[in-house]
């Protein structure tokens, strides 16, 4: 990952896309060894699915979140 990007970041972020049907999740984190870890996780937007998504990014310690959405389909997220 190209450092520059990431210049700054100390805790876990994420970019979300949220779609009518489904979210997709890309959170990005310092793995152990250092090096910078980009994992994407797929949701649909069933209130279960959502909370599962939630609890996935506070057991990452993520503290901010960036959101791309059309319409008003983000309000859940």
């Amino acid at each position: 990952m190209d450092e520059l990007f990431v210049d700054g970041i100390e805790t876990p972020c994420a970019g979300i896309d949220v779609h009518k049907k489904s979210v997709s999740v890309c959170v990005v984190y310092r793995g152990a060894e250092g090096k910078w870890i980009t994992e994407v996780r797929p949701y649909d937007t069933k209130r279960k699915s959502l909370q599962a998504m939630a609890r996935w990014f506070q057991q990452m310690r993520g503290t901010d979140a960036a959101i791309e959405s059309t319409a008003n389909y983000w309000r859940p997220v």
